[in-house]
């Protein structure tokens, strides 16, 4: 069966009308899909997008998108009213063998990063267009974390399946700072999180064969296949959350 995969898009940084950094896109899949020898089943696994954040009194991180999407980081400096708190990273979509297992995974379509204070987040299997922004995931390892310009608040890195945290202050309560960074996106790997203020990398995407690229579309994973023995081609599309078909 063919499979169009489509990940999700991390989050946005919201600064009323006077700044605005979207989160990065997510990628899109297009392969020919197998079922392997000795299993039945497939298990469509279709991401969610990452929180948006806004400038404000909530220091709330932005959430990481299901399936993946790492979360921002929170920041740190009690009393104030104008946080700014990085997104949340966008979930991959993937089909696997095993609702459990992310081993199993045959087609991954990764997530992008969330944005932040300083700029957008990185496109699924790209970095951070900032400086001190997470690094995009790869096909072997998590993207690396930013590393803070300043105050200590490194991102996390990412790591297989899931991305990396956005930075925190370090060593609060001596250090403080109303900035955090932004989450990773979802993948194989995941992409690294931001360091304060600064955007979240995208995780990395995999198939076998077909077309991959980025697209603004929201996630899903459409499936088109023909029984055999059948003239039929059917098609079907399914939305965030977790589906099995045999």
């Amino acid at each position: 069966m063919t499979v169009t995969a489509i990940g999700g898009r991390g989050g946005s940084y919201i600064e009323g009308d006077n700044r605005y950094y979207s989160g990065g896109i997510g990628a899109v899949v297009n392969g020919t899909v197998a079922v392997p020898a000795g299993s039945r089943t497939l298990h469509p696994v279709v991401a969610g997008d990452g929180g948006d954040t806004r400038v404000g009194p909530d220091d709330s991180p932005g959430v990481g998108g299901f399936n993946g999407g790492g979360t921002a980081g929170n920041p740190k400096w009690p009393g104030r009213n104008d946080y700014a708190p990085g997104a949340g990273g966008g979930g991959a979509s993937d089909i696997r063998t095993d609702p459990t297992d992310l081993d199993s995974r045959v087609l991954i379509a990764a997530g992008g990063g969330g944005g932040s204070y300083y700029g957008n987040g990185g496109n699924a299997d790209s970095p951070s267009p900032s400086e001190w922004g997470g690094h995009a995931g790869t096909q072997t390892a998590g993207g690396a974390g930013g590393r803070s310009e300043n105050i200590p608040g490194d991102g996390l890195p990412g790591r297989p399946g899931v991305g990396g945290t956005g930075g925190s202050v370090a060593d609060f309560p001596v250090a403080q700072s109303i900035l955090s960074g932004a989450g990773g996106g979802g993948g194989l790997y995941g992409g690294g999180g931001g360091s304060l203020g600064h955007s979240g990398g995208g995780g990395s995407s995999l198939l076998s064969d077909g077309y991959h690229g980025a697209t603004l579309e929201g996630p899903s994973i459409t499936i088109t296949y023909r029984p055999p023995g059948s003239p039929c081609t059917g098609s079907v599309c399914i939305g965030p959350g977790l589906f099995g078909s045999s």
